[in-house]
């Protein structure tokens, strides 16, 4: 099945979130064959409502792991409205993700799990990336995951 038949299969795939204008920023940036993305939270498209709070206090791993299955969804949605389908992502590069997390958390990399494994699901072999996992003492919106 083809990473874009993959990521049609989840079931409810956030909506595409939406940048107002007059913002000093863009979703995403072509540079020659190369997709660079902005952060993206775990929000539900431009609901940022959900999945709030610290990992180690106000949730756990677990639902950080959740958290960042739903930010990389959102990722993919951003892809996809770059460069029209998943089918045309050759390979994935690097993951940097973020965790905001009380100050002694450990298990920072158990979160960003969920954003690897869901892109090992969507690509398979295209997804083996380099990764950065850290913790942040706050991110915004009081996101989970960034």
């Amino acid at each position: 099945m083809s990473a874009e038949k993959k990521f049609l299969s989840i079931p409810e795939i956030p909506p595409q979130i939406e940048i107002p204008g007059g913002n000093p920023f863009q979703l995403y940036r072509i540079d020659g064959s190369y997709l660079y993305l902005s952060g993206h939270g775990p929000s539900w498209g431009n609901d940022f409502s959900k999945n709030l709070g610290k990992v180690g206090i106000d949730l756990t791993t677990d639902q950080g792991y959740n958290s960042a299955k739903i930010c990389m969804l959102n990722l993919l949605q951003t892809t996809r409205a770059a460069i029209g389908s998943l089918d045309r992502v050759e390979s994935i590069i690097e993951v940097f993700g973020m965790v905001n997390s009380v100050d002694d958390y450990t298990e920072h990399s158990k979160v960003i799990n969920g954003a690897s494994e869901l892109l090992e699901f969507v690509f398979k072999d295209k997804a083996h990336h380099t990764r950065v996992a850290m913790g942040a003492n706050s991110l915004p919106f009081n996101f989970l995951w960034k």
